[in-house]
């Protein structure tokens, strides 16, 4: 894959002045799972039933749900040296107990919102 960091210094200037809405630009889906692995926990607005599975035999569980849930194998800097310019953040309370309030969730629990912030900016 080619350095695609700079992708929009190269739009001709017709598009200088199109407004984002009428563009096509490259996101990532469901950002931060490339950090996803088999010991993440499964979130709590995941069914009932995965909870359950994930306590009875949460070895084929967190597995099977890790697969589900991965849809990037790049870290966020990556992506945007890849040329996506917009970020699928999504981010819930952690569960009870944690020390860190804020992860990122995709079926399971990322990274803790505090660990990503200053590699965003």
């Amino acid at each position: 894959m080619g350095d695609q960091a700079d992708w929009m210094s190269q739009l001709c200037p017709q598009l200088w002045d199109v407004p984002l809405h009428h563009l096509s630009i490259p996101g990532s889906h469901d950002t931060m799972t490339y950090c996803l692995n088999r010991k993440s926990r499964i979130s709590r607005a995941s069914s009932w039933l995965l909870h359950l599975l994930g306590r009875v035999v949460p070895f084929i569980t967190g597995p099977v749900v890790m697969k589900w849930s991965v849809t990037q194998t790049l870290d966020v800097t990556q992506q945007l040296d890849a040329g996506v310019r917009y970020l699928d953040l999504r981010i819930a309370h952690a569960p009870e107990g944690s020390t860190r309030n804020l992860c990122f969730v995709h079926m399971m629990y990322t990274k803790a919102l505090v660990e990503v912030t200053p590699s965003l900016r």
